[in-house]
């Protein structure tokens, strides 16, 4: 169109565009109109961010789920993930959900058992047991790896093992 305009937001208010506080123009509304402009307007929809049990209602004129999510404040961090991807075009149902996800290392300790051995003795009389030494359980020590998504345990894996007392 063409305006008699001293700036875009001038020039869109005359051809009464409104425009809402998450519309994203490609130009700020202070350029001035001495020459031509193309100009892109990208008019903000209102999407719903399920994350941490709650859902946030958030307009926004990204283009990128991950755009929506920086905007709505909800960026993903660490092994954070979304659905759809934070690569992904906003979806058309305009619902995102994130998945917190953290991982830990915990430490594992199990008994394991002392052998028992008995050795026959000429010197003693038939049915007769003398402890020579007493047995004493080992330790064994696993390093598990445990994975949470929204704070409940989704997998658990061994990652390494090893005997920190024999038996």
């Amino acid at each position: 169109f063409y305006s008699s305009a001293a700036t875009l937001g001038a020039a869109l208010w005359e051809q009464q565009i409104e425009l809402s506080a998450s519309d994203t123009v490609s130009l700020p509304l202070t350029t001035q109109l001495n020459e031509p402009l193309n100009v892109e307007i990208y008019s903000a929809k209102l999407i719903t961010i399920i994350v941490d049990d709650n859902q946030v209602e958030v307009s926004t004129a990204a283009a990128t789920v991950g755009e929506a999510l920086a905007d709505a404040g909800v960026p993903l961090q660490g092994l954070d993930t979304s659905d759809p991807a934070e690569d992904q075009p906003l979806p058309a149902d305009g619902v995102i959900e994130v998945t917190r996800v953290r991982e830990e290392t915990l430490l594992e300790e199990s008994a394991i058992a002392f052998s028992e051995v008995r050795v026959a003795d000429a010197e003693m009389i038939m049915g007769q047991e003398e402890v020579r030494q007493t047995g004493e359980n080992g330790i064994q020590v696993s390093s598990v790896r445990v994975r949470y998504e929204n704070d409940e345990e989704v997998s658990r894996e061994v990652e390494q093992q090893w005997i920190s007392l024999a038996p």
